[in-house]
């Protein structure tokens, strides 16, 4: 038998963001988040702090290129990359400093442009 953890109770709880898609993917969760609080670092600060292990965000790159800034949480470190459409990107190692100021721009977009496309949180599943 295949256990699955609890998904209602993965979604980040933090003042100023909101959480307003979630889709099971099978092996992750994906969640469309956005941020509502007028400070998007504050609470994309907050949002890298309390990222699980393993878990991966993806903000669009502000611009008509298709690409993406996204950040993960590996072994308990950050690992940043550029990924575009029909290009994958390398993974390289930052400081959660320099993650946040990797993801901001798009983060502050996605937020405050209604065309933009919402911030994508994965969250991968540990099955038992």
């Amino acid at each position: 038998m295949v256990c699955r953890p609890d998904v209602d109770s993965m979604a980040p709880v933090i003042d100023g963001l909101c959480v307003s898609g979630r889709t099971d993917r099978g092996t992750f969760i994906q969640y469309e988040l956005k941020a509502t609080a007028p400070d998007a670092d504050a609470v994309l600060t907050a949002l890298l702090d309390w990222l699980p292990e393993g878990a991966e965000i993806s903000v669009p790159e502000p611009g008509p290129h298709e690409c993406y800034h996204e950040c993960r949480r590996l072994d308990g470190a950050f690992m940043i990359k550029r990924g575009c459409h029909g290009s994958y990107g390398d993974w390289r190692p930052a400081t959660v400093a320099e993650a946040g100021t990797w993801l901001l721009p798009g983060f502050r977009w996605s937020a405050t442009d209604a065309a933009a496309e919402r911030v994508q949180l994965c969250i991968w599943l540990a099955l038992e």
